[in-house]
């Protein structure tokens, strides 16, 4: 969800190693195991201020750039198929989040973030404008406009569901772009599931006209 939020808007996407396949962060579990010299610094201050080791590892494991910088899970090898000898930036080893585990699944995260990068690259993503739609707290939509062709792009930030009305589901063709687990549509109410994401694009360009079947109403 938060990468179609991001990635479909206006600039240039900066992926952190790993977030295409939902790698997690490394859970360092001593402090001499840190890097980062601000680290060290931050956890004696910790100590004399009265927090335990353990509040202050949880702090560190949370914020310090050391717990970001895993390499990359290529499979479930040892080091993750990453290197023949322990990487000095630490491995996670998970089962799910690795390259080879998501390369054959259609719908993994990998294969999601091709996706979404396909469409970035394209005019209406690269040239066309933008457009913030008034909502509530819990959706993040927008627009992105260029010519005859409109994307509508809508997050939910939230572990609930959440509707979302557009008088377009009705009265105007489009296609569902992208979409993620749990969404539907109901004549003009749209649902997203838990942090669901979804891009419909209304109208087309002249020249490429989409087929009837091109027509979706659920998503």
């Amino acid at each position: 969800m938060l990468a179609t939020l991001m990635y479909l808007q206006k600039g240039i996407p900066f992926i952190l190693n790993g977030e295409e396949i939902g790698m997690k962060n490394l859970e360092i579990p001593k402090i001499d195991k840190f890097e980062a010299p601000e680290a060290k610094g931050f956890y004696e201050k910790a100590l004399a201020l009265g927090y335990s080791k353990e509040h202050i590892l949880r702090e560190l494991n949370a914020t310090s750039k050391d717990a970001s910088r895993g390499v990359m899970q290529w499979d479930d090898t040892i080091f993750a198929g990453f290197s023949t000898n322990p990487p000095w930036s630490g491995v996670n080893q998970e089962a799910d989040y690795h390259v080879a585990a998501q390369e054959a699944d259609e719908k993994s995260i990998l294969n999601y973030y091709r996706k979404l990068l396909n469409y970035k690259q394209t005019p209406l993503f690269t040239k066309g404008s933008f457009k913030l739609i008034e909502t509530n707290d819990q959706l993040y939509c927008y627009e992105r406009i260029l010519g005859k062709k409109t994307a509508l792009v809508c997050c939910n930030f939230t572990d609930q569901p959440v509707f979302f009305e557009d008088e377009r589901f009705t009265e105007e063709n489009f296609t569902v772009l992208l979409t993620n687990d749990f969404n539907s549509l109901e004549g003009k109410l749209g649902k997203l599931g838990p942090y669901g994401a979804a891009v419909l694009v209304f109208g087309t360009d002249e020249e490429n006209e989409p087929h009837e079947e091109n027509r979706i109403s659920v998503f």
